[in-house]
This record gives C-alpha cells, sequence and structure tokens, in this order.
C-alpha cells in the first residue's frame, strides 16, 4: 500500500499525548535526564512513510529488509516509526502511545546510555516492555481520556 492511503482503508489510531510529553515521562520513569544537545528522534507515521523507506531505515540494523511497516527505532537515522492501525492496537489491547514508549526506551538506551541493541538484545527489549507497560497501566488509570503527563 502507498503511503498517504492508510486513513483510506484503515481507522487511525492517534496519539493520546503529546510526543514532547511522552518523552520525557519515559526519561523521567527510567531516571534519565534529557539533554538539549542530543536530538529527539524523528516520529514517522505509517500513513505518512512509505514502506521503501521503512525498509531502507531498517535495513543495516536488521541485517534485511522487513516485509511490512512496524514500529521501530532506527538507529543509524535517530527515527520512530509508529503504525496508526486502530485494528493492530485494539488487538493487542495497546495503544500507539505505549507503543511510542517501547521505541523512545530503545532511543534512550542507545542515545543516553550507550547501549549497543544488538548486544544483550533481550535485556534491552525487556526492559523496554516494563516501561511500555508502565505507560500503558498509567493511561488505562485516566478514565477521563486525557494524557496524564501534559
Amino acid at each position: 500500500m502507498k503511503h498517504g492511503l492508510l486513513s483510506l482503508f484503515l481507522a487511525v489510531a492517534a496519539l493520546r499525548c503529546p510526543a514532547d510529553a511522552l518523552l520525557r515521562a519515559t526519561a523521567g520513569h527510567m531516571g534519565i535526564a534529557l539533554r538539549s544537545d542530543i536530538a529527539a528522534p524523528r516520529i514517522r507515521l505509517e500513513s505518512k512513510t512509505s514502506l521503501v523507506d521503512f525498509q531502507d531505515a531498517m535495513q543495516a540494523q536488521w541485517k534485511g529488509r522487513p516485509d511490512v511497516f512496524t514500529n521501530a527505532y532506527s538507529v543509524d537515522r535517530n527515527e520512530i516509526f509508529l503504525i496508526e492501525d486502530a485494528g493492530y492496537y485494539q488487538r493487542l489491547r495497546r495503544v500507539p502511545d505505549d507503543s511510542l514508549v517501547h521505541e523512545y526506551v530503545h532511543f534512550l538506551q542507545v542515545r543516553y546510555k550507550g547501549v549497543r541493541l544488538d548486544e544483550n538484545p533481550d535485556e534491552w527489549e525487556h526492559e523496554a516492555i516494563h516501561v511500555q507497560n508502565w505507560a500503558r497501566e498509567t493511561l488505562v488509570a485516566r478514565s477521563d481520556g486525557a494524557c496524564p503527563w501534559d
């Protein structure tokens, strides 16, 4: 499917919180002080990003070209790719916000902790899942639908 056509075929899931609020909350939860000299990653939404762009960004890191667009952090490009398909999030009982938090964890691991994601990948993924679950639980606890970190 070409980029830009996603919303014609699928219900689009939007972030509840501003991306910068999610980054601040994630860093705070991880005990990391954000620095102005480290650029936040660019967010690439599925509806505005071609599969080829995603494949090009992830090929070296994943040692192959992915067949489908998925949530991911590109270390080389300092970009986060984010799915917007509401059905995807409903099936997994997740929201785009907690998926973005998961990818922000990888950004913080690499840029602030000096981690190489290909070394001890289970450890880094476990940490990302742990923080993602915390974010999801915090979001769900807000019955009014508001962002808890605004």
